[in-house]
């Protein structure tokens, strides 16, 4: 056997001898920046998430379609068994068919990826896209499937020429229905 002729196999052996040397600062060099992960070894008994990331941005999107841009301060995942994500601090984009954004921000949401639905809560805030209106609630549930936004909280919805008070609201994206119901209180 002539083990001159071909030394190629050296340089796979030398990758794998070394690869305590070189592993970390290549780890390090590929780790992605802005998230910090954070897995749990042990669950708690209040806590059963798995998995908490930091300073998080999302979409969602339909072919070359942006539907949805979130930004988050934290995230968590549930248990194995849930499809649930919850958020803190949420600052989120919904476009319209032509590219049009409506600001929504809140204190905390849960997306129930199974329902395709997106509950936001906590000082609820909903600029338009045109940045004319605003409405701000306790709650609001958005249908990702259907592009439909509810609530059956008290909603203030506020412009420059009127002011709308009600305890429900419902709005459709797709098709720019709205409806207010539940003691409404129009002024001008």
């Amino acid at each position: 056997m002539n083990f001159s002729r071909n030394k190629v196999w050296i340089v796979p052996l030398l990758a794998l001898v070394s690869y305590p040397l070189w592993q970390p600062p290549v780890a390090g060099f590929l780790a992605p920046r802005q998230s910090t992960v954070v897995l749990q070894e042990q669950k708690s008994r209040d806590d059963d998430r798995v998995l908490h990331l930091y300073k998080v941005s999302m979409s969602q999107s339909t072919g070359d379609t942006l539907e949805i841009e979130l930004a988050a301060d934290s995230v968590a995942t549930g248990d194995s068994d849930s499809s649930d994500y919850h958020f803190s601090g949420v600052d989120c984009r919904i476009y319209d068919e032509f590219g049009k954004a409506t600001e929504v921000s809140g204190g905390e949401a849960l997306f129930a990826t199974d329902k395709k639905l997106i509950t936001i809560v906590d000082d609820v805030i909903v600029i338009s896209s045109d940045g004319t209106h605003r409405l701000s609630t306790d709650a609001l549930r958005y249908f990702t499937h259907y592009k439909v936004a509810k609530t059956a909280t008290p909603v203030h919805i506020t412009s420059q020429d009127f002011e709308v008070f009600g305890n429900s609201m419902m709005y459709n994206l797709r098709t720019g229905f709205f409806r207010v119901g539940g003691n409404v209180v129009f002024e001008m």
